[in-house]
């Protein structure tokens, strides 16, 4: 299954992986298969559910493959997100 990291707590080891299914996946450093680095919020993951027993409890996610998005090429800085309004600033004049 795909997702995305929506939390990572670097210093406990742990965070969540909001699945393309809308599940939300708890996952620990452990669980990571493939990644150098610490996850970050955005980050796409590829990963194994697994159900867990107990009430309130939030599925596992195994086998973790964490991949960076990718960079724009001219300016080293993420791509811009896609799907959210863009607000433009007008000119202002000022009498003089």
């Amino acid at each position: 299954m795909k997702g995305k990291v929506k939390f990572y707590k670097e210093s406990d080891g742990y965070g969540f992986i909001q699945g393309d299914d809308g599940q939300e996946y708890y996952f620990n450093m452990h669980d990571l298969k493939v990644f150098d680095g610490v996850p970050r919020t955005g980050h796409m993951a590829e990963f194994t559910p697994v159900p867990v027993a107990g009430k309130g409890r939030k599925p596992k996610a195994t086998d973790i493959t964490v991949s960076v998005p990718p960079r724009n090429q001219a300016s080293g800085l993420p791509e811009p997100m896609t799907g959210f309004p863009v607000r433009t600033v007008r000119e202002r004049s000022f009498p003089e």
